[in-house]
């Protein structure tokens, strides 16, 4: 399996987008004095969530400013740069955090480390195929994602929200389906302790994939009252949501699970 970058790296920015914003350098947090301020730390976090590839001057004026004019906005964004810069610092070669090429900014990643590109990582291990991730290796990364995605990604104000909302979504359905995927090799593996703890999301979800997941984790563990309580939850919020009822194949599980087992129970006494 290949190795994953660590979060918790000495000399470098690191930025944490699940569930809030937070960012430190060499270990201390970045002040708000010096962060918040004309829009550095939302310019900081569309730049990390692009770390891969440089992201081109007019896109994020237009995202950051979406009311300004064009020329308001990129003298904004000339200013929103030099203040990221002096935030960030310079790298421990003397280097700067934010590059600039032509027309594109992007983040140094040699120096920079984000939650979300070492969530990548792991996530494209868990679900792609060419790692081969199995058995017990694969309930540790899955066990790992589930550590790090403290909550849906930070979405900032004051902007136009359409690619981090974007985003958060995509993140959420990476996280889940790692989640699923963890659980049922935790089930093979019948380690019932992490799939139990893998299939226990700090989040309503309303994929119906994940909810079958966590009654099979149930229902093998002989959970019955919390199968019962998750589908009954479940479908309450499908009625107030959606105005709609579990699909079937939803449906025959909770029957086997739940009513297949007390009609067993009711012959045998």
């Amino acid at each position: 399996a290949g190795e994953v970058e660590a979060v918790d790296t000495i000399g470098h920015i690191e930025m944490r987008m699940f569930g809030a914003f937070r960012a430190e350098r060499d270990g201390f947090p970045i002040t708000d004095k010096m962060w918040r301020r004309k829009k550095a730390a939302t310019l900081a976090e569309r730049l990390a969530l692009g770390m891969d590839a440089m992201v081109d001057r007019e896109t994020i004026a237009m995202e950051l400013w979406p009311h300004a004019e064009f020329n308001a906005a990129r003298n904004n964004l000339y200013s929103t740069v030099s203040r990221l810069r002096s935030a960030l610092g310079p790298t421990p070669d003397g280097k700067s955090c934010v590059l600039i090429q032509n027309e594109c900014i992007g983040l140094n990643g040699d120096y920079v480390k984000t939650d979300v590109r070492l969530f990548e990582q792991l996530s494209r291990e868990i679900l792609g195929n060419r790692m081969g991730a199995r058995g017990p290796h694969l309930v540790e990364l899955c066990l790992k994602v589930e550590q790090l995605y403290a909550g849906p990604l930070y979405v900032p104000t004051g902007c136009n929200p359409t690619f981090f909302t974007r985003m958060r979504h995509i993140m959420q359905s990476k996280y889940i389906d790692c989640m699923i995927r963890g659980a049922n090799a935790a089930l093979e593996e019948n380690d019932l302790q992490s799939a139990i703890w893998l299939v226990g999301l700090r989040q309503e979800t309303a994929r119906e994939d994940m909810v079958r997941c966590a009654m099979r984790v149930y229902g093998a563990a002989g959970r019955r009252r919390d199968v019962v309580e998750l589908y009954s939850g479940h479908m309450h919020h499908l009625r107030e949501q959606v105005q709609g009822v579990p699909e079937p194949e939803t449906r025959r599980l909770y029957e086997r699970l739940v009513e297949g087992r007390l009609k067993r129970v009711l012959v045998e006494r």
